[in-house]
């Protein structure tokens, strides 16, 4: 099992790719009126609602840009309600069926980001959960600050040259992987109920709520 934690600064320097995101206006900020917390706690309750709308996400493309860096184009999947009555299959049944509707899914929005801004919101999160005293006790924070070895976040390495497209890649699939895993975690409801609910979701829930919403053109 790893924490979340971010390649050394030795890692960072091999990649000057700038982000869109800043810590600032990903890591919501509570006023001392106390008429603005209550309004900003409940954009961020909403923030929480909408992520759990989120059913999964699929990196299915990347892109270059003018000033050479790389952009994956994110699939969001939504939710499906049910219609009609529920029908009483067998297992496999459900399986198949299960197994049909993922393959006929098509997404229902797309966001582009570079992996600088992957690196951002996981930076950000972070911030949020690794607090080591509160994260000792708080079964939350844990699932979310710690994830298996597997879905580990992609390390900043040197990606221009021939290496440029295995790198892409490879950060495709563990990106994917990675986002996918986190929207579990953070998601996971018998971690947020209860008498010892931590209201920390709510950030976390806003932070990836905002990187897997489209941004409006202006």
């Amino acid at each position: 099992m790893l924490r979340l934690r971010l390649p050394s600064k030795s890692d960072a320097d091999v990649d000057t790719e700038p982000s869109s995101l800043s810590p600032n206006h990903l890591s919501p900020t509570m006023s001392a009126s106390p008429y603005c917390r209550l309004s900003q706690l409940s954009t961020t309750a909403k923030s929480s609602m909408s992520l759990n709308e989120i059913y999964h996400v699929q990196i299915c493309s990347s892109y270059r840009q003018e000033d050479g860096a790389t952009v994956y184009v994110v699939n969001v999947f939504l939710k499906k309600t049910q219609k009609g009555l529920p029908t009483v299959e067998t297992l496999s049944q459900r399986k198949r069926r299960l197994r049909r509707e993922q393959e006929s899914l098509t997404p229902d929005y797309q966001v582009e980001h570079r992996y600088s801004d992957f690196r951002a919101v996981v930076k950000n999160i972070s911030a949020v959960v690794n607090d080591h005293d509160h994260f000792r006790f708080c079964a939350y924070c844990s699932r979310v600050g710690t994830t298996e070895s597997a879905a580990g976040f992609p390390p900043r390495v040197p990606s221009r040259g021939p290496v440029r497209q295995l790198v892409t890649s490879i950060r495709k699939s563990r990106l994917e992987h990675f986002v996918n895993e986190m929207l579990r975690a953070a998601k996971d409801n018998s971690y947020r109920s209860g008498s010892g609910l931590c209201h920390r979701f709510l950030i976390v829930s806003e932070l990836l709520h905002s990187f897997l919403t489209p941004t409006e053109n202006v």
